[in-house]
């Protein structure tokens, strides 16, 4: 959580920097995502399932800076932090063993899976007549870790990937007046590890600079660490946002 609250910072001061320069069109973007989780991880005998450890879907952040310009042969910049992180205090209802350590039944177990992470991408835009299509390609770095700790064991291990992923995105303008559709997907790693992002939301334009969004998105990421650790998780869920164009 401390970590993407810098980058939000950061974020932040980048944006008034580039609120001097004309040329540019900024938007800044803040979204609360409803997220269930669903997965496991592993080593090399033993899987751990979310449920098991008593993750349940918890409230989500995320905010995003995204800078235009008017240069065709220039990409589009756009910049997501993602805060993904989960905890738990629970009692276990069953045996579970990971990292040649077991963790009783009935013992009290503190979790925390935190997968929070960075997308930056570049990206260019088709327009034509009301609808546009976003190409690019995206760096996502997971700053994350992952904490199982009982009275008598602990497991703590950092999880730090970059992933290379292509972007597609398209917006449509509807035919009620101010309304839009918008469709997002970040995916299609070129790495053995694996992450897929998928966003479908309406956008209402509430005055000129204010757009108010719904939607639903489906987060996947498919990691494969050494040391024989997997992590296999998803989470899906609508979200409510708005942004801002400055």
């Amino acid at each position: 959580m401390m970590k993407s609250s810098i980058l939000i910072a950061i974020l932040l001061i980048f944006t008034q920097f580039c609120l001097a320069e004309d040329p540019y069109a900024v938007t800044v973007q803040s979204e609360f995502w409803h997220a269930k989780p669903y997965g496991s991880f592993a080593d090399i005998n033993h899987s751990v399932s979310l449920s098991d450890i008593g993750i349940n879907a918890e409230g989500q952040t995320s905010a995003e800076l995204k800078i235009e310009h008017p240069l065709d042969y220039i990409p589009q910049f756009r910049m997501s932090v993602y805060n993904f992180e989960y905890t738990n205090e629970t009692q276990l209802e069953k045996n579970l063993t990971f990292q040649n350590l077991l963790f009783s039944a009935n013992e009290s177990l503190v979790t925390e899976v935190d997968l929070s992470h960075v997308e930056i991408s570049s990206y260019y835009t088709y327009q034509q007549n009301t609808s546009s299509i976003y190409l690019g390609v995206s760096a996502k770095t997971i700053n994350g870790e992952l904490l199982l700790k009982s009275k008598d064991h602990e497991v703590y291990k950092v999880i730090d990937k970059t992933l290379p992923l292509i972007t597609i995105a398209s917006s449509v303008d509807l035919i009620r007046p101010n309304l839009q559709f918008q469709f997002h997907f970040t995916g299609i790693s070129m790495d053995r590890d694996k992450s897929s992002d998928i966003k479908a939301n309406i956008s209402y334009q509430h005055q000129n600079r204010l757009n108010i969004i719904v939607g639903y998105r489906h987060f996947n990421l498919s990691l494969k660490e050494k040391q024989a650790f997997l992590l296999n998780t998803s989470a899906q869920g609508p979200f409510i946002g708005a942004y801002l164009h400055l």
